[in-house]
Protein backbone atom coordinates (compact mmCIF):
# COMPACT_ATOMS: atom_id res chain seq x y z
CA UNK A 1 0.00 0.00 0.00
CA UNK A 2 1.13 3.53 -0.96
CA UNK A 3 1.77 5.95 2.12
CA UNK A 4 -0.53 8.22 2.22
CA UNK A 5 2.10 11.28 2.38
CA UNK A 6 3.06 9.82 -0.69
CA UNK A 7 0.00 10.17 -2.56
CA UNK A 8 -1.06 14.21 -0.61
CA UNK A 9 2.35 15.41 0.81
CA UNK A 10 1.76 16.68 4.44
CA UNK A 11 -1.91 16.37 5.06
CA UNK A 12 -0.66 15.68 9.00
CA UNK A 13 -1.53 12.26 10.87
CA UNK A 14 -4.55 10.55 9.48
CA UNK A 15 -7.39 10.33 11.82
CA UNK A 16 -9.38 7.74 9.93
CA UNK A 17 -9.99 5.97 6.73
CA UNK A 18 -12.79 4.72 4.73
CA UNK A 19 -13.51 2.47 1.85
CA UNK A 20 -15.93 4.31 -0.46
CA UNK A 21 -16.58 6.21 -3.87
CA UNK A 22 -16.49 9.79 -5.25
CA UNK A 23 -19.08 10.64 -7.79
CA UNK A 24 -17.69 12.18 -11.46
CA UNK A 25 -18.92 11.05 -14.89
CA UNK A 26 -19.11 7.50 -13.18
CA UNK A 27 -18.47 6.86 -9.58
CA UNK A 28 -14.51 6.14 -8.82
CA UNK A 29 -13.94 3.85 -6.00
CA UNK A 30 -10.97 4.26 -3.84
CA UNK A 31 -10.24 5.19 -0.24
CA UNK A 32 -11.15 8.81 2.03
CA UNK A 33 -8.80 9.80 4.10
CA UNK A 34 -9.41 12.41 7.21
CA UNK A 35 -7.23 14.48 8.89
CA UNK A 36 -7.50 17.54 11.24
CA UNK A 37 -7.41 19.70 8.47
CA UNK A 38 -8.19 18.13 5.36
CA UNK A 39 -10.50 15.74 3.69
CA UNK A 40 -8.44 13.46 1.07
CA UNK A 41 -9.82 10.63 -1.38
CA UNK A 42 -7.20 8.96 -3.71
CA UNK A 43 -8.63 6.19 -6.14
CA UNK A 44 -6.76 4.56 -9.26
CA UNK A 45 -9.23 2.26 -11.58
CA UNK A 46 -6.88 0.71 -14.31
CA UNK A 47 -4.44 3.17 -14.26
CA UNK A 48 -6.99 6.11 -14.45
CA UNK A 49 -5.97 8.35 -10.91
CA UNK A 50 -8.24 10.83 -9.18
CA UNK A 51 -7.09 12.49 -6.49
CA UNK A 52 -8.34 15.40 -3.95
CA UNK A 53 -7.05 17.00 -1.00
CA UNK A 54 -10.13 19.36 0.33
CA UNK A 55 -9.14 21.78 3.55
CA UNK A 56 -11.86 21.87 5.91
CA UNK A 57 -11.41 25.74 5.98
CA UNK A 58 -13.09 25.99 2.20
CA UNK A 59 -16.22 23.36 3.51
CA UNK A 60 -19.57 25.67 3.44
CA UNK A 61 -21.89 22.45 4.17
CA UNK A 62 -21.74 18.96 4.68
CA UNK A 63 -25.29 17.11 3.93
CA UNK A 64 -26.62 13.22 4.15
CA UNK A 65 -28.26 12.40 0.78
CA UNK A 66 -28.71 9.93 -1.44
CA UNK A 67 -27.07 8.68 -4.75
CA UNK A 68 -29.63 7.36 -7.06
CA UNK A 69 -32.26 6.60 -4.74
CA UNK A 70 -30.79 3.58 -3.08
CA UNK A 71 -27.13 4.42 -2.07
CA UNK A 72 -26.78 6.31 1.23
CA UNK A 73 -24.10 9.25 0.40
CA UNK A 74 -22.40 12.19 1.77
CA UNK A 75 -22.01 15.57 0.00
CA UNK A 76 -19.26 17.47 1.16
CA UNK A 77 -20.03 21.47 -0.30
CA UNK A 78 -17.63 24.03 -1.31
CA UNK A 79 -18.09 27.62 -2.75
CA UNK A 80 -16.38 25.85 -6.07
CA UNK A 81 -17.59 22.60 -6.06
CA UNK A 82 -20.11 19.72 -4.62
CA UNK A 83 -18.14 16.34 -4.02
CA UNK A 84 -20.49 13.24 -3.67
CA UNK A 85 -18.94 10.40 -1.55
CA UNK A 86 -20.92 6.94 -1.38
CA UNK A 87 -21.02 3.51 -1.35
CA UNK A 88 -19.60 2.89 2.16
CA UNK A 89 -20.84 -0.37 3.01
CA UNK A 90 -22.25 0.18 5.99
CA UNK A 91 -20.30 3.29 7.29
CA UNK A 92 -21.97 6.04 5.93
CA UNK A 93 -23.05 7.05 9.96
CA UNK A 94 -19.74 7.01 10.93
CA UNK A 95 -18.36 8.68 8.25
CA UNK A 96 -20.50 11.20 8.49
CA UNK A 97 -19.98 11.63 12.28
CA UNK A 98 -16.22 12.25 12.07
CA UNK A 99 -16.49 14.34 8.65
CA UNK A 100 -19.07 16.56 10.76
CA UNK A 101 -17.30 16.46 13.80
CA UNK A 102 -14.39 17.95 11.90
CA UNK A 103 -15.70 20.53 9.72
CA UNK A 104 -17.70 21.93 13.18
CA UNK A 105 -14.20 21.90 14.96
CA UNK A 106 -13.02 24.39 11.77
CA UNK A 107 -15.97 26.34 11.70
CA UNK A 108 -15.77 26.41 15.75
CA UNK A 109 -11.85 27.75 15.22
CA UNK A 110 -12.61 30.30 12.51
CA UNK A 111 -15.91 32.01 14.76
CA UNK A 112 -13.06 32.02 17.79
CA UNK A 113 -10.25 33.53 15.20
CA UNK A 114 -12.76 35.97 14.30
CA UNK A 115 -14.10 37.22 17.79
CA UNK A 116 -10.76 37.39 18.90
CA UNK A 117 -10.28 40.25 16.17
CA UNK A 118 -13.45 42.56 16.65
Amino acid sequence: MTPVWTLFGDVGRIRRDFSCAIERTILLHGRAYLTQSFLCFASNIFGFETKVVLPWALVDEVLQAQHELVNPAIIVSTDAEDYLFTSFFGQREHFAKIVNELWRRREHKARAVRGGLE
